[in-house]
């Protein structure tokens, strides 16, 4: 809250407050795939618990990517060849032989 303008923030916690409705009954077990034998993270409790974490308004409470790629429900797919591997575009650069980008990048970007 503290990086809304002066007046916006002054709106939003002037607003009135309500309790709100728990995730569990705003999204019921049956809204996610059911659960996996493979994988014990694969949870509808660890994608509620995901979904309510990134849902937060928030920024300074909401959880961050990477905290979100080592939640138990992400972290099934997690591989960190992936998160930190070369960028897909290496080849598009300015810096080929005569200096000028190739069409086929100029599509792409």
């Amino acid at each position: 809250m503290k990086r809304l303008q002066p007046t916006v923030r002054n709106y939003v916690e002037n607003r009135p407050k309500y309790a709100g409705y728990p995730f569990e009954k705003l999204f019921p077990d049956v809204l996610f795939p059911p659960d996996s034998t493979e994988h014990s993270g694969l949870k509808a409790t660890l994608a509620r618990d995901l979904l309510q974490k990134m849902l937060v308004v928030d920024p300074e409470r909401r959880i961050s990517v990477d905290e979100a790629l080592m939640h138990p429900y992400i972290n099934v797919w997690y591989d960190e060849s992936e998160v930190n591997g070369v960028s897909p575009f290496w080849f598009c650069s300015n810096n080929n032989n005569n200096g000028t980008m190739p069409s086929y990048c100029m599509a792409v970007l």
